[in-house]
């Protein structure tokens, strides 16, 4: 059966330009702080300025990019409040699947839950971030069948 979830989509050069630049930040090669020039970019593109200055807008909108018009743009920089926050309210949510998933475990669930957590302790105790990263986004749909209550 074709993928209905991709019916409609049309890719332009803004996604493409937003799509790169927010891998580049993502992952540290575009580091908080760093400049980065509308010029640049659409000359690495091959693209007018404006391309540029709407994946830029974007970025911005994710709290990503500090736009300052006359002046440089930058990488922003991490804030110490909005980290601790987004750790607070992460742990907040997470002990309240975990609250309501254990009411649908069995052992079989529990087995596989055990497995994956142990999967990701050694991805950090190798300080294997990729790997990690991998594992916990493909731990989160393995258990999304919590929710309807069958666990196994």
């Amino acid at each position: 059966m074709a993928d209905l979830s991709r019916i409609g989509e049309r890719r332009t050069i803004v996604d493409d330009i937003f799509d790169h630049l927010h891998e580049e930040i993502a992952s540290l090669r575009l580091r908080p702080g760093d400049r980065i020039s509308e010029a640049d970019v659409a000359a690495r593109f091959g693209v007018s300025r404006q391309p540029v200055r709407d994946a830029f807008s974007r970025l911005a909108n994710l709290d990503l990019l500090l736009i300052r018009p006359q002046r440089a743009t930058e990488v922003r920089r991490f804030s110490a409040r909005e980290i601790e926050k987004s750790r607070f309210v992460r742990s907040a949510v997470e002990k309240e699947v975990l609250l309501r998933a254990s009411e649908f475990c069995d052992r079989v669930g529990a087995a596989r839950l055990d497995e994956a957590l142990s999967e990701q302790r050694a991805a950090i105790a190798a300080q294997d971030v990729e790997r990690f990263g991998a594992l916990d986004y493909a731990f989160h749909p393995k258990f999304r069948s919590w929710r309807s209550g069958s666990i196994g």
